[in-house]
């Protein structure tokens, strides 16, 4: 495979992540798809256990007003695209060494036209434009049509 350098392999999976561009349309297209990976979900304060103990209107209250402190948070950071490419930071920094090694090889071979993507319906294909990491921190290639 070559000379291997983590950072440079890092570096090289980094720049083909969609653009703030291409993320804005994927987000417009599937916009639960990237919730998980994307937002910060904050937790209700109070255990099983406070909640039992509450009546119905106290729930409902304390309920509201939280959801209601939460909201705006939860929107912001939701369709971010910086949550976005630190997500994919994260998941370049827990691959091990040899997968890295692989992963600058498909970069390579991306970034130079060489790696295509299959549309059985249409029976045609088209060139792959980069790659991102899923929810379940797959490794996804994809193309921009």
């Amino acid at each position: 495979m070559g000379d291997y350098d983590r950072e440079k392999a890092k570096a090289k999976a980094m720049k083909l992540i969609p653009c703030e561009e291409e993320f804005g349309r994927m987000t417009d297209l599937h916009p639960d798809r990237y919730e998980t990976m994307l937002s910060y979900k904050p937790v209700f304060p109070y255990s099983q256990e406070e909640v039992a103990k509450m009546t119905k209107e106290e729930y409902r209250a304390a309920f509201n007003k939280w959801e209601c402190e939460t909201a705006d948070h939860y929107v912001h950071f939701r369709f971010s695209y910086d949550k976005f490419v630190e997500w994919n930071q994260k998941c370049l920094d827990e691959m091990y060494e040899d997968e890295m090694e692989h992963l600058e090889w498909l970069c390579e071979w991306i970034a130079m036209g060489k790696v295509r993507n299959m549309d059985m319906e249409f029976c045609s294909e088209f060139r792959s434009q980069g790659l991102y990491f899923n929810e379940d921190r797959q490794l996804v290639v994809y193309n921009g049509r």
